[in-house]
């Protein structure tokens, strides 16, 4: 079958291989018709050919679905093992250089800069992996002194963000560390204003009618040339609700750290059957990035109490 979601080269290939299936497997019919006719030696060699053709085609094809199959399946395992694994050591490293009073505003920074800057490559490989096309992950954060509440009491458009780090596959340029201010990038402030648990389009052109029905203007971004580098995206809020984290004392809504954002030149990276699975995959990631960046905050708060007390 030709999956039309797939790149064209792809789908050529795909076109190919059913043909092969299909003039195989009619030459197999008439093999066999010609042998129950008892027709001549030679056509009955040739018939026994193409049905041993046919069984081999097939058995390929089972075996190749298997194998592109085990090949996600190790990809999506692996990155999510080295990511937890990730976290969890430099979680303990953190604490051990605060407990013996090594740790600094730099130090904290630089390593986690470092381990976010792994954590992204690892979901990108996997989604490269998955979809087959090239996908950029970032993570973007508020900086320290910023109510990160989505409870709709604060001006949300006025928000800013940084970006910690991008995957390595991303261009140079997208590399560079700016303040983006939440209210022009469509992604953001749909998952403040909104409290979903996503933002997800298989392609950015097709979805301002929907956002136009929501009260959006149309889809935006603050990088000028963004078109040159995404088409299709998804971003995940990094979130816990505020009730959990604040223990009932900010009422309603979300305590938000960053978002996880991940996109794609391609439409065909996320398409509309599978980009709520692609949603949910990077959640997941997010939950446990949320451990790791509150942690982050506790101590940076920690460290300027004491340096400045």
């Amino acid at each position: 079958m030709i999956n039309l979601l797939r790149p064209k080269k792809y789908q050529l290939f795909d076109f190919f291989e059913l043909l092969i299936v299909v003039i195989t497997f009619i030459s197999s019919i008439i093999s066999i018709y010609g042998f129950w006719r008892n027709d001549s030696p030679r056509f009955q060699i040739f018939a026994f050919s193409m049905i041993i053709a046919f069984a081999v085609l097939v058995s390929l094809k089972l075996w190749k679905i298997q194998t592109v199959a085990s090949r996600r399946l190790k990809t999506f395992t692996e990155a999510f093992h080295k990511f937890t694994h990730q976290l969890r050591d430099e979680l303990f490293s953190l604490k051990q250089l605060r407990e013996s009073s090594k740790l600094d505003e730099e130090i904290l920074l630089d390593k986690a800069k470092s381990t976010i800057k792994d954590c992204v490559n690892y979901i990108s490989n996997s989604l490269g992996e998955s979809t087959g096309e090239k996908v950029c992950v970032c993570l973007k954060y508020f900086p320290e002194g910023q109510n990160r509440g989505s409870n709709g009491s604060d001006n949300i458009e006025e928000h800013f963000v940084k970006t910690l780090a991008w995957s390595s596959n991303s261009s140079p340029e997208r590399q560079n560390d700016i303040i983006e201010r939440v209210g022009e990038s469509t992604p953001l402030y749909f998952l403040m204003r909104e409290r979903r648990g996503d933002f997800r389009a298989q392609d950015t052109k097709q979805v301002n009618e929907q956002l136009r029905s929501m009260g959006f203007n149309r889809y935006r971004d603050q990088h000028q040339n963004w078109k040159e580098h995404y088409q299709s995206v998804i971003v995940v809020p990094i979130r816990i609700q505020a009730k959990l984290r604040y223990n009932g004392k900010k009422g309603t809504g979300y305590d938000i750290l960053g978002f996880l954002w991940a996109d794609s030149e391609s439409t065909s990276a996320f398409p509309k059957p599978h980009i709520e699975f692609y949603s949910q995959y990077l959640k997941a990631f997010a939950d446990a990035l949320y451990i790791y960046l509150d942690r982050l905050d506790f101590y940076l708060n920690s460290i300027n109490n004491i340096d400045g007390g």
